[in-house]
């Protein structure tokens, strides 16, 4: 069985994926702001300050500070103090960058993203993968993407737990120009994707992120801002196989299971791959103590379920690597929670 998996998983990365030519792969047009519409924040920016008077030179490097730290309140604080200061030509173009660079991020921030996948009623297994684009702001926004990428990572698992991994990262035709209405969604199909199990897959996983590059947002003033770092919106399907139940498990009946004297391996993987995505967190907390309390054996045992669980082969197929991971993660988990948010280990 193992030995079949790189030819499957060659053979589903070709047939997982196609794009749509429903819209041409382009570029977002020039503009001609001195502020690049690709490359870093401050990249046409930064030069700028060798020609700036030193009285407003500590002001400068406050906002480049600020913008650095992902701090646009502040940012947009000292940016006004500097120009209430009525600076000379060359800091006041400086100036006008920032201000453009922060009205930009001031207009990612409304924007909404997501993925969805509508599956072919006719053709089970077939998806159109949709981007569903909305923003909650005060102006009609008429968004031009530098571009868009498909990053798809695929997981294959056996009964028997093992498997193989891989990754790809596709062009993904996406229209040239799209204008955005306060609070009003707009549909773009991005892909089609095929998650059809072969014979010997227990369960086949496609974890999908849609990635747009920089751009611009084309403003009624003839302005161009820097559209940067929009949220990247992601989603994971799985595909069970054929003849395996359709029923959702509940974590704890994983657990359950894999305290049993004997757990048979495919018993334990059907239980793990019919756990929801959202509630995989849930079934390794649950696990957590007795991976701590257990002899090796056992533990060796249902390393398959904590790696599909977990999404991660860097522990290995060691049991002590594994208990070591477990236990850092609680750790994180606990630390985190105290602070008020959850932070993954490998995050």
């Amino acid at each position: 069985m193992a030995s079949r998996f790189p030819t499957l998983l060659w053979l589903l990365g070709l047939a997982c994926l196609c794009a749509c030519a429903r819209y041409p792969l382009q570029q977002a047009p020039e503009s001609p702001d001195p502020l690049s519409a690709s490359g870093s924040d401050l990249e046409s920016l930064g030069p700028m300050r060798r020609g700036v008077p030193e009285a407003f030179l500590p002001a400068v490097e406050a906002i480049i500070t600020a913008i650095k730290e992902d701090d646009n309140v502040t940012a947009r604080s000292a940016l006004n103090a500097l120009l209430r200061r009525n600076p000379d030509s060359h800091t006041m173009e400086l100036a006008r960058g920032f201000e453009r660079l922060l009205d930009g991020r001031l207009r990612v921030s409304w924007m909404e993203l997501r993925l969805e996948a509508i599956e072919d009623p006719e053709s089970p297994g077939n998806y159109q993968l949709d981007l569903v684009l909305s923003h909650h702001g005060n102006e009609d926004l008429v968004y031009r993407a530098g571009g868009a990428r498909l990053f798809v990572g695929q997981v294959a698992v056996g009964p028997d737990g093992s498997g193989q991994r891989g990754t790809r990262r596709d062009a993904t035709p996406f229209p040239e120009e799209v204008t955005l209405l306060p609070d009003e969604e707009q549909r773009f199909e991005v892909a089609r994707l095929s998650l059809d199990p072969p014979r010997g897959v227990l369960a086949f996983s496609s974890k999908l992120r849609l990635d747009l590059l920089p751009g611009q947002f084309k403003m009624r003033d003839g302005r161009y801002l820097p559209a940067q770092n929009v949220p990247s919106p992601k989603l994971e399907l799985v595909r069970l196989a054929g003849d395996l139940p359709n029923g959702l498990v509940e974590p704890q009946e994983l657990l359950n299971y894999a305290m049993q004297p004997r757990p048979f391996v495919p018993a334990l993987m059907e239980r793990a791959v019919r756990i929801a995505p959202e509630r995989r967190d849930e079934a390794l907390d649950l696990l957590t103590e007795w991976v701590a309390t257990t002899d090796t054996v056992s533990l060796e045992t249902i390393v398959p379920a904590l790696r599909w669980l977990a999404r991660t082969d860097s522990p290995g197929g060691s049991a002590a690597a594994w208990r070591v991971y477990m236990a850092n993660r609680a750790r994180h988990a606990s630390g985190a929670a105290s602070k008020g948010g959850l932070i993954l280990p490998g995050s």
